[in-house]
């Protein structure tokens, strides 16, 4: 599916995005990724890469469970991705080969895909 659709890997920290520890506030280094047709999404996310410059929680026990939800500045990341992809696309600054995949996938969990 990767290749048929022509789909680009973008691979993120939920510690960069809120993902806190319900035990101590402290961050969540969780990986997480998308599979995407949308470049303004791999734009936004890939830089979403820990530094490690802080000190992380393991993910574990309750926070195990938290840790398979979006964050709120997730959330709001990826809307303005589709914004700025919506705004993109009607002021022509895309390709057209492009623009005929979005309607087919614009963004899947990297879990779901095999």
């Amino acid at each position: 599916m990767i290749n048929e659709f022509n789909l680009q890997r973008v691979v993120f920290h939920g510690c960069q995005l809120g993902l806190v520890s319900v035990r101590n506030g402290q961050p969540i280094k969780k990986p997480w990724a998308f599979e995407t047709t949308i470049p303004e999404i791999v734009s936004a996310f890939e830089p979403l890469k820990c530094k490690g410059d802080h000190v992380h929680q393991t993910c574990e026990g309750p926070d195990t469970n938290i840790s398979g939800f979006y964050t709120w500045q997730m959330t709001d990341q990826m809307h303005k991705c589709f914004q700025e992809r919506i705004h993109n696309l009607s002021v022509g600054n895309v390709d057209i080969a492009a623009v005929e995949l979005i309607p087919l996938i614009d963004v899947v969990p990297a879990n779901s895909i095999r």
